[in-house]
């Protein structure tokens, strides 16, 4: 709105990566060792969701309803 004036452009402190993502690339890192196999998340598809294909999956098949469990 015209007239208002709040601060802008201000500095934004960086405290780096979290220490939660820093474990879980770490601990990603070690496992990739332990297996001798390097994950490769890449979007493609028809979905575009970070899996290699869905063109090959099955969808949309019936599933049973056995009732309250």
């Amino acid at each position: 709105m015209k007239g208002e004036s709040h601060p802008k452009n201000y500095a934004v402190p960086n405290f780096g990566v979290d220490s939660d993502i820093l474990d879980s690339q770490q601990n990603l890192h070690n496992v990739e060792i332990d297996l001798g196999h390097n994950l490769n998340l890449k979007a493609g598809g028809s979905k575009n969701t970070g899996t290699d294909d869905f063109d090959g999956h099955p969808m949309n098949y019936k599933v049973p309803n056995f009732g309250v469990d």
